[in-house]
């Protein structure tokens, strides 16, 4: 019963990949931040992280720093907070929402002026990606987590299923290649 529960999570296993989690989703949310800060200072080389990649669109650093605190929030620490499952909720509607968005732009080949909120820049990019908007995998990638994150928290202790979190790293993966490479 209970005591089984709290056994598992203190268990050498359960807290390494507690840890392991703690660290990704903290990378992912320091990717963000610092993307931000390259925006903010002006500094477009920390807004790439790198001088040979592409610049991160303001919103998908928005969505990385959300992302992350929301993959922070959804580690189990074995307790029930309902203001925790609240604030999860809020912030993978909004990674999820935000994804829908750049990627209904794509599809209906329309500006809603979304990516523009925070940064205005003007409509020339590479190929079908237009500056300063979220590349069209990234998004279905933040879609997708945003689902996978209000799964998590809408079943009571249920795990999310197999097919979209493989869905998931699979859109991560490739967006992250497609990101390195340009």
């Amino acid at each position: 019963g209970r005591d089984d529960l709290a056994a598992l999570y203190n268990s050498t296993l359960v807290s390494r990949l507690r840890t392991a989690s703690v660290v990704c989703s903290a990378t992912g949310a320091l990717i963000g931040l610092l993307v931000l800060l390259g925006w903010i200072t002006g500094t477009l080389w920390l807004a790439s992280l790198n001088p040979a990649w592409v610049t991160m669109a303001v919103n998908t650093a928005v969505c990385f720093v959300l992302s992350g605190i929301a993959l922070l929030l959804a580690i189990p620490d074995g307790s029930s907070r309902p203001a925790t499952a609240a604030a999860l909720k809020m912030l993978a509607g909004i990674v999820a929402l935000a994804g829908l968005a750049t990627f209904a732009e794509y599809a209906m080949g329309r500006d809603f002026g979304i990516d523009q909120l925070l940064v205005a820049l003007p409509p020339v990019g590479t190929g079908a990606v237009l500056a300063g908007r979220m590349a069209p995998l990234t998004a279905i990638n933040f879609v997708l987590v945003g689902l996978v994150l209000l799964a998590h928290v809408t079943k009571r202790n249920g795990l999310v299923s197999t097919p979209l979190n493989l869905a998931v790293l699979l859109s991560a993966v490739l967006s992250l290649a497609g990101y390195v490479l340009g």
